[in-house]
């Protein structure tokens, strides 16, 4: 345990010196730390099915344990307890897949390999979408979400970086930094330096104490505030282009999304990124097929651009120059 451990208050003190730093150019910027600090545990935790040859996932990561404050510890003469400090909220926040940090643990072999399959851009379940058994908390003021249902496929979106989801609640533990400190290696009670817990984590430790800088500095992590309909949702997954469908030059008044014609041109053999991958996307050269009938069949795809439509004018913040203004 020693040899794990060995050098963890000097890497701590590392990471803590460069949050300061960049505090002090640019508190907003301590995000960015935050997930720097978060996506080797991230990658831990999602890890934890794949390197077994069993199902199972990382234990204990409950909230309060992601936290590594013990729920039943007793942080004051007063009874309190460190949950009793956590304050609920149903402020929703959007959460980037594969950027935000989201601590996802997927748990089922059969699972992982379905969701790892088919879901996603090009896949047969198609662009990653939210799906009501997905419920994120995040827990403010650094920004690390839990998840709470849907641990598989939202490990597939983190891989993919692909998707986004509207988080169930919040969770904010600033009141919880009057009673509770982290000194490198260990979670301390503040009034008498009782050890709570000495998390596996290191990082878990890191992001408690950037959170505590984040609180001085009265800044909380970067996530978009507010709900989203469904297209805002997936605004980031390649969905500004469609494909016109031409079967031996004529319209067939249907269209592709880009995942569609992904997932078209791999069944017909094309290797992603080749020449003829490209040429058929571009439309410069069509794909073959007989049909029922057994006739010959050319068909060509079209690309056009979807122009995205926005209801606030401060969301426009640059223009489309190269687009054909009579483009659909």
């Amino acid at each position: 345990m020693e040899s794990k451990r060995s050098g963890r208050r000097e890497r701590f003190e590392n990471v803590m010196k460069v949050a300061r730093d960049v505090a002090n150019q640019d508190p907003h910027s301590l995000s960015t730390v935050v997930r720097w600090v978060a996506y080797p545990l991230q990658g831990r935790v999602i890890n934890s099915v794949v390197m077994s040859d069993k199902n199972c996932a990382r234990e204990g990561y409950t909230l309060v344990d992601h936290l590594s404050v013990p729920g039943l510890s007793v942080i004051d003469d007063n009874g309190t307890k460190a949950c009793d400090l956590f304050r609920k909220s149903e402020k929703e926040f959007q959460v980037i897949l594969g950027k935000d940090p989201v601590l996802a643990g997927p748990w089922g072999k059969g699972s992982t390999v379905t969701a790892m399959a088919h879901c996603g851009h090009g896949k047969s379940n198609g662009d990653w979408r939210q799906d009501l058994n997905h419920k994120v908390t995040m827990v403010l003021p650094f920004g690390v979400c839990v998840v709470g249902g849907g641990n598989h496929s939202l490990s597939a979106g983190i891989a993919n970086s692909e998707g986004r989801v509207v988080t169930k609640e919040s969770i904010d533990i600033a009141l919880l930094y009057d009673y509770v400190r982290y000194d490198g290696e260990s979670f301390l009670r503040t009034s008498d330096d009782i050890v709570l817990r000495t998390p596996d984590d290191e990082e878990i430790g890191m992001l408690f104490e950037i959170g505590r800088l984040m609180k001085d500095l009265d800044v909380r992590y970067d996530a978009l505030e507010g709900s989203a309909d469904d297209n805002e949702l997936n605004a980031g997954n390649a969905l500004d282009w469609f494909y016109k469908v031409l079967i031996n030059g004529e319209d067939t008044g249907q269209n592709l999304t880009e995942s569609g014609l992904t997932r078209t041109l791999m069944q017909a053999g094309l290797q992603p990124g080749s020449d003829e991958w490209i040429s058929v996307g571009c439309g410069n050269k069509p794909i073959t097929r007989q049909s029922r009938s057994g006739e010959k069949q050319e068909i060509y795809f079209k690309n056009y651009h979807r122009r995205r439509t926005v209801d606030r004018f401060e969301d426009i913040i640059f223009e489309h120059a190269m687009l054909d203004p009579d483009a659909d």
